[in-house]
């Protein structure tokens, strides 16, 4: 009976040390949570080339950030170019995944989508979004390229170095377009320089109706502002109409894409404005996809690394621990395009004047 008794003790013990046992975690690594990142990008319309190229850029920042964990998942939208369809991909993406911060480009797209931010309630981020007033829709929105009143001062400096007394410019009817055109009519005319404008369309590619318009007016240079194929098809319509001035073009001219498609004798002499690009990048670029990395590729490759670096970091995916860590960024962040300069919601880069010279571009 004893024995019994002693036994059933002992078969008690054994029950209750498993049950303890198995309230004890298992010694496994906790994985971080994926962030999820939406880009609603011109994949298709008048800005596809630059979309395509900053697509470029995310991905192979994201091979690089995610080889040995998956850290960011990247859900890509073709906005086409247009507004509403920028919205249409939010609303979708709201519905089916919710995702933690998004990326818009183009002006327009990014203005359309600000409001979206405030209301769902995410963190934006506008590339090649030149709309002066786009970080002032809410404190959601972080504008990471360069602005218009960083690209005006650098085309005033190329209008001065060319002595020109009258200016043209012809430029896109959008925020974009009509930002850079009403900062240089003010600088110039408070200088006392005659300056004549002429608009187009985001669809139009035919502007020599525009460029006869200023030639009459007798101008000495022609500054072309839009997207890729706008300063293309401007550059290349000023020469054919017998427009023998001097020409200047928007960031998007010394884009490699865009220069294989002027000829030397179209494309020579032509003065903009670019950032400096890592000669790495630029190296690491072309070995992953055979083409020349423009200032859009970096400009996106740099984010997605500010997005790990400091986002991901943080381990915290709500929008206020977000806001807070792009409030206290440094001073000065490094990057494939040289320093950033972190201002508020301004996140820019610096731009240079070049000039085109046999097709490549030259830092003056």
């Amino acid at each position: 009976m004893k024995n019994i008794k002693w036994i059933i003790g002992v078969l008690i013990l054994i029950f209750l040390a498993i049950g303890l046992l198995g309230d004890i975690p298992e010694n496994k690594t906790q994985e971080a949570p994926i962030l999820k990142v939406a880009a609603i990008l011109p994949l298709t319309g008048p800005a596809a080339s630059p979309g395509e190229e900053a697509l470029d850029g995310m991905l192979l920042a994201l091979e690089e950030i995610n080889a040995d964990v998956q850290l960011i998942e990247l859900l890509v939208e073709d906005s086409e170019t247009k507004p509403a369809e920028g919205v249409a991909a939010v609303n979708k993406l709201e519905i089916n995944e919710k995702p933690d911060i998004y990326i818009t480009a183009t002006s327009a797209v990014s203005m359309a989508v600000a409001p979206l931010a405030e209301q769902f309630s995410f963190l934006q981020f506008g590339i090649f979004t030149y709309a002066p007033d786009f970080v002032e829709q809410n404190d959601n929105t972080f504008r990471f390229f360069a602005q218009s009143k960083t690209e005006a001062p650098v085309v005033y400096e190329n209008i001065k170095n060319l002595a020109a007394k009258r200016v043209g410019i012809l430029h896109l009817n959008t925020d974009y377009g009509n930002s850079l055109n009403e900062l240089l009519i003010a600088k110039l005319k408070s200088d006392n320089i005659p300056v004549f404008s002429q608009s187009f369309l985001a669809p139009d590619q035919d502007m020599k109706s525009q460029l006869l318009k200023l030639k009459s007016f007798d101008v000495d240079a022609i500054y072309v502002v839009g997207y890729d194929s706008h300063v293309v098809n401007g550059i290349k319509q000023a020469r054919e109409i017998g427009y023998t001035g001097n020409l200047l073009a928007s960031i998007a001219l010394p884009q490699p894409r865009s220069l294989d498609l002027l000829s030397l004798e179209h494309s020579s002499g032509v003065r903009s404005a670019y950032p400096k690009i890592s000669e790495d990048f630029k190296q690491k670029f072309f070995d992953k996809y055979g083409y020349k990395a423009g200032g859009y590729a970096p400009n996106a490759y740099a984010l997605m690394y500010l997005i790990a670096d400091e986002l991901v970091a943080s381990g915290n995916y709500s929008t206020e621990s977000f806001l807070e860590t792009l409030n206290n960024l440094p001073s000065t962040y490094t990057s494939v395009l040289g320093n950033l300069y972190p201002d508020g919601q301004e996140i820019p880069f610096e731009l240079y004047p070049v000039e085109i010279q046999n097709g490549k571009v030259i830092y003056k």
